[in-house]
């Protein structure tokens, strides 16, 4: 008991002097304080030293080491028990652990203390929230998402099975950065319809610079070319768009993503079904014929391309698009029509729906105006940037409700069912857009464009 008491007051006296040994694991102890201890250095009192490691899928890391030792609050209700008199306050910094694929286990592994309780606290990527829970060391939970996280491990000792009070905290980064994957859609399409290609992984977050995104290029087939990709919080998609011309048939594609130093090709099979765009028959009055001239169509042209060019790069939509009014549809999306007789080259970009003039129009999904004004064509025009390039148009209205750069909300009143402009009489003509091309807009309706 006297020699317990003594080395007790040994270390009270040392830590007083606020200067302790320190020691990398060889050479001789020099005297140093707390404030000038190096990096995954060991700092140690006695001659403790807990021996721990994580595995992580078998592969064994070992932690750097800081160990501090003081004495804990001595209890005022009772006389002083030297075997618990003392607190072990550790910070364990380790290298970068990182995950490449789905799964696994991640395990800690220490000799010297065992019995601990362990609780985890875990500070997501981007939100920067805090999840903390109580844990299982021998087999602590993996992120299912990419992202650099930091891991806070914390073993608490109680001092009535452990002969002191102690705690270990250990600190580190677990970077999830999984190999790249394209997921591309295995069912037969048609014309009009707007494909999703989402890449997963591949995000080399130590490599690359903030903001910096993969390419994805369809590298042979009638659909070569870069496709632009767009950030999504799980990786990034890209969308190839097939409008109502066409072909159909089926088409070996090569198809490369590059991502930093790491490439991923493919071949994708893709299989265009037919699709009938019957002919329209319409008898317009030749009076009106003349705002379909050459000149009127090139300055409305020129002022619908400035409004598909501005688009955000996120999503502004959520979920499904809405049928912007109810009423019987009175042209399908990619007919073809006949002039008084004469058919023409013109295909319906979008879809005619009869309603009462007056008739409340409401935003198919959120977004932005960046168009509201009278066309030639298409007399008092809305158009709405959802992000990424997709974009809806409201055609012939009687009045419009929303201003150039307003942010309206998925159902919000846009405007009233008019016959402004070419029009035989009151009704909406709505069209969906991929970066100014025409797409299906029941597709739309039917569920939300990034899901294949």
């Amino acid at each position: 008991m006297l020699l317990r008491f003594l080395v007790g007051l040994w270390a009270t006296l040392s830590l007083c002097t606020a200067c302790i040994s320190t020691s990398t694991g060889s050479g001789e102890p020099v005297q140093t304080s707390p404030e000038e201890w190096p990096s995954g250095s060991i700092h140690v009192l006695s001659g403790f030293e807990p021996l721990a490691s994580f595995r992580l899928n078998g592969e064994e890391f070992s932690p750097r080491t800081s160990i501090a030792w003081r004495p804990s609050v001595f209890p005022t209700w009772g006389p002083l028990l030297l075997h618990k008199d003392f607190l072990l306050e550790s910070v364990h910094s380790l290298e970068t652990l990182q995950v490449h694929a789905p799964g696994g286990v991640l395990a800690f592994e220490q000799s010297t203390l065992p019995g601990a309780a362990a609780s985890l606290k875990i500070l997501e990527p981007g939100t920067g929230a805090l999840r903390e829970m109580a844990v299982d060391a021998g087999n602590l939970p993996l992120p299912e998402e990419e992202g650099l996280y930091l891991y806070l491990l914390t073993l608490r000792f109680d001092p009535e099975t452990h002969p002191y009070y102690s705690s270990a905290t250990y600190a580190f980064e677990l970077l999830v950065d999984f190999p790249m994957s394209l997921d591309l859609p295995l069912q037969a399409c048609q014309p009009g319809d707007l494909l999703p290609l989402r890449v997963a992984g591949g995000r080399n977050l130590l490599n690359l610079d903030s903001g910096t995104l993969p390419t994805l290029t369809v590298e042979s087939g009638p659909f070569a070319g870069p496709l632009p990709l767009l950030s999504l919080e799980d990786g990034h998609v890209g969308f190839l768009p097939l409008d109502y011309d066409a072909v159909p048939g089926t088409y070996a594609l090569d198809i490369r993503v590059v991502s930093g130093n790491e490439s991923l090709d493919l071949e994708w099979t893709l299989e265009i079904l037919p699709k009938d765009f019957p002919v329209q028959q319409l008898n317009i009055d030749p009076a009106a014929l003349s705002l379909r001239e050459e000149e009127s169509a090139a300055e409305d042209r020129l002022a619908l391309a400035e409004a598909f060019a501005r688009t955000s790069p996120e999503a502004l939509w959520t979920g499904p698009f809405l049928q912007p009014v109810s009423g019987r549809i009175s042209t399908e999306y990619g007919m073809r029509r006949s002039v008084n007789d004469n058919v023409t080259a013109y295909r319906h970009r979008g879809i005619d729906i009869a309603a009462p003039q007056g008739t409340p129009i409401l935003a198919s999904n959120g977004g932005t105006v960046v168009l509201a004004r009278p066309l030639n064509i298409t007399g008092e025009t809305v158009i709405l940037d959802h992000g990424m390039g997709i974009h809806t148009l409201y055609a012939h209205l009687h009045a419009v409700h929303v201003q150039p750069g307003e942010v309206v909300a998925k159902g919000q009143l846009l405007g009233e069912v008019g016959s402004t402009g070419f029009s035989t009489g009151p009704h909406l003509h709505f069209e969906t857009t991929y970066r100014g091309e025409p797409m299906n807009p029941w597709n739309f309706f039917r569920q939300d464009p990034l899901l294949p």
